[in-house]
């Protein structure tokens, strides 16, 4: 733990009057975090054959864009169709993740492709989500080496690369599935993204981009 976080944490202690959990009473939340009980899961999402018609939906429903290939060697095309679909720049920042490196890049002509964290000019990123959520249609983000912060959240426009594999009915199962393959060694940050960047916080009327992309296009990949 940091210097800074300490300090933070000894702060709150004092604010409320005590020290330290001691072990014990530290012990069932740290269980907690780790092994979470889920909530009911709903009905609407026990059928898993329904969750990517219903993910498309749910995104669509919200102002994102879906397609969907069969297989990875597909996903430079299908950015290379949503760019010119849209009119977008055909530069793209691709976070670098070992799935995009070994992609036949050069088989989409119009991109100019380079790998890492976007700068502030920069207008369209790729990324890989961790998992899709059907019942609201959000993805489910971890940062890490592989995947920078700002590439969510600083251009206008985020595709997102989703396993098939990696749809889920409920946020309940979302998080299970990431205690099951995460453990303690939570990432700095996960975050929960649903649909576009959008505000309505003046004069009531609903602008995308307020505080992220204005377009989030999702890529789908099969099992192929």
């Amino acid at each position: 733990m940091s210097e800074a976080r300490d300090a933070i944490l000894a702060s709150i202690r004092r604010s409320l009057g005590r020290g330290s959990l001691s072990a014990a009473e530290a012990k069932p939340l740290d269980e907690r975090l780790v092994g979470g009980k889920p909530h009911i899961i709903p009905r609407r999402v026990e059928d898993t054959a329904a969750w990517p018609d219903l993910f498309r939906a749910k995104v669509e429903s919200i102002a994102g864009t879906v397609d969907e290939v069969a297989d990875v060697s597909e996903i430079p095309a299908a950015i290379e169709r949503f760019l010119g679909r849209r009119n977008e720049p055909n530069g793209v920042v691709v976070s670098p993740d070992p799935v995009f490196e070994g992609l036949p890049w050069g088989d989409a002509s119009t991109l100019d492709v380079c790998f890492g964290a976007p700068g502030g000019k920069d207008e369209v990123t790729v990324t890989k989500a961790f998992a899709g959520i059907a019942e609201t249609g959000t993805i489910m983000v971890a940062t890490g080496p592989d995947h920078a912060a700002t590439a969510s959240f600083l251009p206008e426009a985020n595709i997102v690369v989703l396993f098939k594999s990696r749809l889920v009915g409920a946020m309940e199962q979302a998080w299970a599935r990431f205690r099951a393959e995460h453990g303690a060694g939570m990432p700095r940050a996960v975050h929960m993204v649903t649909g576009p960047s959008r505000t309505a916080d003046i004069a009531q009327q609903l602008e995308l981009g307020a505080h992220g992309p204005r377009r989030l296009h999702i890529i789908i990949v099969g099992d192929g």
